[in-house]
């Protein structure tokens, strides 16, 4: 049966720090004393603890940890003494005292037996050949008992390595261990330290032996009188001077006090005016969102405005268009057709609005007509200085006299309203090409050449007379809007109401009478 595997050897690697970078040090030397370790325990015999010798007795002095002073009466040769500790974990220490001392063993208070140093290689060996043969001698299996032997003997090392570098520290006065680069770095220090001394004390003993080649001179009481004169008047002086500075100095500290003072007041002013000018910038934004607020606002408004002007309440109230062939105001046809019989209830409101705006435009321009004309809703009338006359039906298509003479009187006014307009552009001193004039002439009963008489005309041109009535008075209502305005000329920049009439009438006069 194969023999159980016991836990892995320790090392000394990764024990031991640098001092000053703290990298992980490799032990030097500590290969060759495990590797001599290592085959004592496998039995090798003299042959193996000679073999560990002179590769330990190769090792240079350079590699060593410390080198203690050599004890009195402590022969060199002979065996040294075992350490106090356990030779290995777990194990009791001896119950015997150990041995006294020898005199002179002791330095700085400290046994030498408390001391570990690497030993040279034949100490060595036989100091590790007595440890194995302890081990060995006990009752444990062979695999065992060498993994025990080989820790103790590895706790042991770390231990001495440990008390050595304690010591070369108390030595050295440098923590120890160090690695090269830090030892390298350490001796260009202390070299270049050594040789600032070394300087030092060449100038030291250049001045000493100059000092020693002066002759000395005594002086006599005279001089000596003299000399303690002038030192005195000397020291007058450097104390007059000396006041005067303190003088000086308390003057210069009284401004150095006066300018602080001055300066915490600036910074204190300094402070409460940044306050002030964050609180003005706060401010300063708020007025401007405000002031921006404020003139978007007017902007809406005089857009508003400037809608509002160009707004009249009689194109709104009064529409006037027109579907197919009839002329329409507020969708209310004017006229009929044969194949198109509009009631008479239709017509009469058309000819009440009409009339209403007619007379409402009049009043607007404070202008009085020839005749009268009477709004009634669907029952106007047009009074003349002897008659009234009803503008409604329904009335005879071959006999209604009364029909036809009111809606003669509603061309004649819209006539004479025609010329005032006119009257009134020549004389806001527009041209006479410019000045306004009605797009169908107006001629007696007749209207861009047909006649607005019910009898014994055709439905046709009686509905195509209206329509191009109401042409004209959608065109003055237009130069009435635009007087309102402050446009002086009627029939420019004119809105869509005055291009629908425009367009209503080119089309109108384009079809078929």
């Amino acid at each position: 049966m194969a023999a159980k595997q016991g836990p892995a050897p320790q090392t000394l690697q990764n024990h031991f720090f640098c001092q000053m970078c703290r990298s992980p040090l490799e032990i030097t030397g500590a290969e060759v004393l495990e590797r001599g370790s290592s085959s004592e325990q496998r039995g090798a015999g003299p042959q193996a603890s000679v073999l560990g010798s002179v590769m330990a007795s190769r090792l240079p002095l350079d590699q060593s940890f410390v080198v203690l002073p050599k004890q009195r009466g402590v022969n060199p040769t002979s065996q040294p003494p075992k350490p106090p500790f356990p030779p290995y974990p777990g194990a009791r220490p001896p119950a015997s005292n150990p041995p006294s001392a020898p005199p002179g063993a002791e330095r700085g208070g400290r046994g030498i037996s408390e001391s570990f140093v690497v030993l040279p290689g034949a100490a060595a060996s036989m100091y590790q050949n007595e440890i194995g043969g302890e081990h060995s001698s006990g009752g444990e299996p062979g695999g065992v008992a060498s993994i025990s032997s080989y820790s103790a003997g590895m706790d042991a090392k770390i231990t001495a390595l440990t008390r050595v570098f304690e010591i070369a520290s108390q030595q050295t006065q440098v923590e120890q261990p160090l690695c090269v680069e830090c030892v390298r770095c350490l001796c260009e220090e202390l070299d270049a330290e050594t040789a600032e001394a070394e300087r030092e004390a060449a100038a030291y003993e250049a001045c000493l032996s100059r000092l020693a080649g002066e002759p000395e001179e005594a002086l006599s009481e005279d001089e000596f009188q003299k000399e303690v004169k002038r030192a005195n008047e000397e020291e007058r002086q450097l104390q007059t001077q000396l006041a005067r500075l303190q003088e000086q100095r308390r003057g210069t500290m009284a401004q150095l006090r006066d300018l602080e003072s001055k300066t915490k007041e600036l910074d204190n002013l300094e402070e409460r005016y940044w306050h002030d000018f964050n609180d003005f910038k706060l401010q300063l934004a708020a007025h401007q969102n405000e002031r921006d607020a404020v003139c978007a606002q007017i902007d809406a408004a005089a857009a508003q405005l400037e809608l509002l002007k160009r707004t009249n309440v009689l194109t709104d109230a009064f529409p006037i268009w027109h579907d197919g062939e009839f002329g329409t105001i507020n969708n209310f046809r004017l006229g009929r057709l044969p194949n198109v019989p509009v009631e008479w209830d239709e017509i009469n409101a058309a000819w009440g609005q009409s009339c209403l705006l007619l007379h409402t435009m009049a009043q607007t321009c404070k202008l009085n007509f020839s005749v009268r004309i009477i709004p009634l809703g669907s029952y106007p009338k047009i009074a003349d200085a002897k008659n009234v006359y009803e503008l409604y039906g329904p009335v005879n298509l071959f006999w209604s006299t009364r029909y036809d003479k009111a809606m003669v009187l509603f061309l004649a006014c819209l006539k004479e309203f025609a010329d005032f307009a006119n009257a009134r552009d020549r004389s806001n001193d527009v041209p006479v090409d410019k000045a306004f004039t009605l797009p169908y002439k107006i001629e007696g009963d007749k209207v861009g050449g047909l006649t607005i008489k019910q009898s014994f005309n055709p439905n046709e041109k009686w509905t195509k007379a209206l329509h191009l009535t109401l042409c004209n008075l959608k065109w003055a209502l237009t130069w009435l809007v635009n007087q309102d305005n402050g446009l002086p000329n009627p029939l420019m920049d004119l809105l869509e109401t005055p291009a629908s009439a425009s367009e209503m009438a080119r089309s109108e006069s384009a079809g078929n009478v």
